[in-house]
């Protein structure tokens, strides 16, 4: 019976070995598997970040870009204002020239009131001679100022054929 025991034990033995062996080899296949999965994770990781450092490097690019744009606005912005200070400076400087000129005339022109008389000339229209007997008229909604008048034929010719009461046929 020791025998039959031992035997038994050696079965036992070997057949928890067995099952350890096949435990084990379970995990060493699990085992290559993860790794077969792990080196495609880091296959993708690595193609990731290429891509990232490709994106990086461009962007790196657009900022470097963006940069000397903005030296250059920064640069055209500071001659833009120099050029407005000096305009505004030559805005003010003439300003107080009208303003100075201004005050002279302003105060001739206040005491001299606005005198126009009737123009002694004549004029020719279809072979007749007119005159103005007024200074100044209303005529197709404008104000007209006689003397002024003389030098425009058209008006003139105008003023004849619809007989205007500001002109008089000079015998």
């Amino acid at each position: 019976m020791a025998k039959e025991t031992n035997a038994q034990q050696e079965g036992q033995s070997i057949a928890d070995l067995q099952k350890e062996k096949a435990e084990l080899i379970s995990k060493i296949q699990a085992e290559e598997q993860n790794s077969a999965a792990k080196d495609e994770m880091i296959a993708e990781l690595k193609s990731v970040l290429e891509q990232l450092k490709e994106a990086y490097a461009k962007i790196n690019e657009e900022v470097a870009h963006l940069k000397n744009e903005n030296a250059s606005l920064h640069a055209g912005n500071t001659e833009l204002q120099s050029t407005n200070e000096a305009l505004e400076r030559v805005n003010e400087d003439l300003t107080e020239k009208i303003e100075e000129l201004s005050v002279p005339a302003a105060a001739a022109e206040a005491g001299k009131p606005e005198v126009l008389k009737v123009p002694e000339a004549t004029f020719l229209v279809n072979k007749k001679k007119y005159a103005f007997i007024a200074p100044v008229f209303h005529f197709g909604g404008n104000r007209i100022v006689a003397e002024t008048a003389l030098a425009d034929k058209a008006l003139l010719e105008k003023l004849v054929a619809q007989g205007a009461g500001v002109i008089k046929e000079v015998k």
